[in-house]
């Protein structure tokens, strides 16, 4: 290794002077500077005895010859004198790759931090991965190579000369052992050359074959995220200690670019979630993100509790109305009742105009689910009153309100349509006979059959009447339906 200097004042007390005690003599430096002497000038002829290591000259003794010859003490003096240089000379090595490892380490510290703290795009990451890479490994061109399901690798971003370049549409290296790149890629490890005109491995292309090269895969838990690429490293080739500095930023950058696009995997689904949760039921869209969804054919004969609810007179409210004004107010019902049906566990299976039809206890089994669906369709009523009912007025519209009817039996439920549309649903008598209960019910009322009743009786509200008249489909007989009216309507 060689230093430019090295200041005296490191050895002024080494024990290579204590032989010296008794001489004349004074120390040069590489330079040819005095920095010790105990003497001005010397009598008679005088030796020059130079201190060198692997030809670098570091100091040089001077002094009076004893008998035509350097003092054996100079000599001593010279051998103890190289041996402390020596151990300064890799002292200052450790130092100095102590504080090359420190500032790389801030460099990966910012770089994380950009990442988590500014959310920073991928070709930011990337452009900075790039900057940090060069600061320690000099060379003309390095880029970043993402993998595409296995099947090519794909420049995202390059630096050439210093300067970021966007890639050209169609930077494409398939891989597969055509090229050194799919070959580091197919192998996850890394691979650099500098003598690629007689690599069998490497593809010619129409461009100059580079001096040197260096392809670095980017690898998580197995998983190859992309490839590190680097050429033409300027002032020399590749070694050993360049191939150790760009593994510790390759660790670093895997995981970077990992957390990257698994955070951009999650962001992804959660719009697609977002989106489809504005289509279809939680409990549909819950069932469909845990592979637990029924495909065609997969129908299944369950109990279910099926409710309908619907506004009264709706179509003679709508024909006095400004569709942008109806459609706002029906926006402002949904958004009411909806959340009331789904809190209590039910599932929303379609709005047709201005009713809703939903479900319990299917697609999955739920405890006591008349339960929950009494529960909710008493609380929608309420709800209707307290705060869906002052809007509609603010609207122009009077009066208005909601009947409901509440059934159970047995259903069939699964996907049900073509092949390229389809609804999951429940089919059956006593979801008829739910419907015919909702077109029964005057406003502010909920009819409950008899059925549903006795699973909630003493649990909630007592009937205000019973109704024996109506004929239920399912069963062709008159059945008991009981009256809940949970709060009185305004105007009715």
């Amino acid at each position: 290794m060689k230093i430019d200097y090295i200041n005296f004042q490191d050895f002024n007390k080494s024990i290579a002077f204590k032989p010296l005690k008794t001489h004349v003599f004074r120390l040069l430096d590489c330079r040819g500077v005095v920095v010790y002497r105990n003497t001005n000038s010397f009598e008679g002829e005088y030796f020059k005895l130079p201190v060198e290591i692997d030809g670098e000259k570091y100091f040089t003794f001077e002094g009076p010859l004893k008998d035509g010859k350097i003092p054996d003490e100079f000599l001593f003096a010279k051998l103890l004198l190289i041996d402390d240089i020596k151990f300064y000379l890799k002292k200052h090595e450790a130092n100095k790759e102590k504080q090359k490892h420190w500032v790389l380490m801030e460099d990966i510290k910012q770089l994380v931090d950009q990442f988590n703290i500014d959310q920073a795009s991928i070709r930011d990451i990337v452009k900075r991965c790039l900057f940090i890479l060069r600061s320690y490994v000099c060379v003309e061109h390095c880029s970043i190579f993402l993998n595409h399901n296995d099947e090519y690798l794909e420049c995202l971003l390059s630096m050439h000369s210093g300067h970021i370049i966007l890639p050209e549409d169609g930077t494409k290296w398939p891989i597969d052992t055509t090229s050194v790149m799919g070959i580091a890629a197919i192998n996850q490890a890394f691979y650099f050359s500098n003598d690629l005109e007689n690599e069998a491995a490497y593809k010619k292309t129409d461009f100059p074959t580079p001096r040197n090269l260096g392809c670095f895969p980017l690898v998580v838990d197995g998983k190859l995220i992309g490839v590190l690429n680097l050429s033409n490293k300027l002032g020399g080739s590749f070694s050993y200690d360049d191939v150790d500095v760009i593994g510790k930023l390759v660790v670093i950058y895997s995981r970077v670019l990992n957390d990257y696009l698994v955070n951009e995997i999650i962001r992804e689904r959660q719009t697609t979630t977002e989106s489809l949760g504005k289509y279809i039921s939680h409990n549909i869209q819950d069932e469909i993100e845990h592979g637990r969804f029924s495909k065609r054919g997969d129908e299944v004969r369950q109990k279910a509790i099926c409710l309908f609810a619907d506004i009264r007179s709706f179509t003679s409210i709508s024909e006095k109305l400004d569709p942008k004004v109806l459609v706002k107010l029906l926006n402002i019902y949904f958004s009411e009742l909806i959340p009331i049906i789904e809190r209590n566990h039910g599932t929303v299976d379609k709005l047709v105009g201005d009713m809703i039809a939903a479900f319990w206890n299917v697609p999955k089994e739920i405890s006591d689910p008349e339960l929950h669906a009494v529960k909710a369709a008493i609380e929608m009523q309420k709800a209707m009153v307290q705060k869906v009912v002052p809007h509609w007025r603010q609207g122009g519209v009077s009066r208005m309100g909601i009947g409901i009817g509440l059934n159970s039996g047995n259903v069939i439920a699964g996907n049900i349509g073509s092949s390229k549309v389809m609804n999951y649903t429940v089919v059956g008598d006593a979801v008829q006979d739910a419907e015919m209960l909702e077109s029964n019910a005057r406003p502010g009322q909920i009819l409950v059959s008899q059925r549903v009743y006795k699973c909630v009786a003493g649990k909630v509200l007592r009937p205000k009447k019973i109704i024996k008249d109506l004929v239920f489909k399912e069963t062709g007989k008159k059945q008991e339906v009981s009256v809940i009216i949970p709060i009185d309507y305004p105007d009715y």
